[in-house]
């Protein structure tokens, strides 16, 4: 049964249940080949194009932000770029197919002095990787927005609303819209950025947001993100990035608890692109199974990019619907 709960769990209360739950199997760090100088980071769900097995990656160098969003393709156990594919430069890359397109979505960030001072979402649209084109930018300062192809051919639209009025009054720093469009067409920055806030979803002082979608087989969105929180440690401001899981019901607007799912301990040891990014996981999303379990794809605190087995935790809102 999907219910908005009044009182969000914490993610302290979340990390309890996860840790009693034992949902890692088993997890690795991705092999990468192509970049040995730069960290390859926070990438799109591999998903299959035209008979490949494709994965679209954040690369950069470890001392600065300047990205380039990559095409990798699966060869035997490892992921090499993909010949002639488009580079752009996006940040957090991320992919969906709504009817016979490939949606790729990343950060485009704006520069000043040599500081980022603002961003905004960037889509890109087409038949053939080779041929993507640029057809929807969102609001300004909005990451983490995703689409998703409805059961009756509508798109739905999940935004991540942030700053002080969301602050000021959800007490958290960003939250998760959602609302629908006709078609892929009537999608605009203004339809993003006036999406309904999904209420129930973060406790105080924490945030999230969501990473990927996928239509279950009762219509229902399965929905894969991050849920987090910052602490001072020492005088150092750590983020606190935790995968989370949660199931909503587009008609009804119902949604289950965020469970977490993975974290960064989840996974083998590795390096940080800073000290405060080291216990950060950012989901690119989740690969359902036939055997109860479900594959994770997750950035790893900003240097990596992990894979970890789990138990699906999307099969209990499915069966007996």
């Amino acid at each position: 049964m999907l219910e908005l709960k009044p009182m969000p769990q914490t993610c302290s209360q979340g990390l309890k249940y996860f840790y009693e739950a034992k949902s890692v199997l088993k997890s690795e760090i991705v092999a990468f080949e192509g970049f040995e100088n730069k960290d390859i980071y926070n990438p799109s769900v591999p998903f299959k194009w035209n008979d490949e097995e494709i994965i679209v990656c954040r690369v950069e160098a470890r001392d600065s932000e300047r990205s380039n969003a990559v095409f990798f393709k699966k060869q035997q156990n490892k992921w090499v770029v993909r010949p002639n594919s488009p580079v752009f430069e996006l940040q957090d890359p991320f992919v969906t197919v709504i009817g016979d397109e490939l949606i790729l979505g990343g950060v485009r960030v704006f520069w000043e002095n040599g500081r980022i001072v603002s961003w905004c979402t960037d889509f890109y649209k087409g038949k053939s990787i080779e041929r993507l084109s640029l057809f929807l930018t969102g609001p300004g300062d909005m990451k983490d927005i995703r689409l998703i192809e409805l059961a009756d051919g509508r798109v739905g639209i999940f935004s991540r609303p942030h700053g002080d009025k969301i602050l000021e009054r959800y007490g958290c720093k960003a939250m998760i819209g959602f609302t629908i469009e006709n078609s892929l067409s009537e999608v605009t920055a203004k339809s993003i950025e006036n999406a309904p806030i999904i209420e129930g979803q973060f406790a105080s002082g924490e945030w999230g947001g969501c990473n990927h979608l996928q239509l279950m087989n009762n219509n229902r969105i399965a929905i894969a993100g991050h849920k987090s929180r910052e602490e001072m440690i020492d005088g150092q401001a750590v983020l606190h990035y935790y995968s989370m899981a949660f199931v909503f019901d587009p008609i009804t607007l119902k949604m289950s608890p965020c469970e977490i799912i993975c974290t960064r301990d989840s996974f083998p040891q590795g390096p940080a692109k800073q000290p405060g990014l080291k216990d950060v996981t950012f989901t690119a999303g989740l690969l359902r199974n036939n055997d109860g379990t479900a594959d994770i794809y997750t950035g790893l605190s900003d240097c990596q990019i992990g894979r970890a087995t789990i138990k699906d935790p999307f099969l209990k809102y499915e069966i007996g619907y």
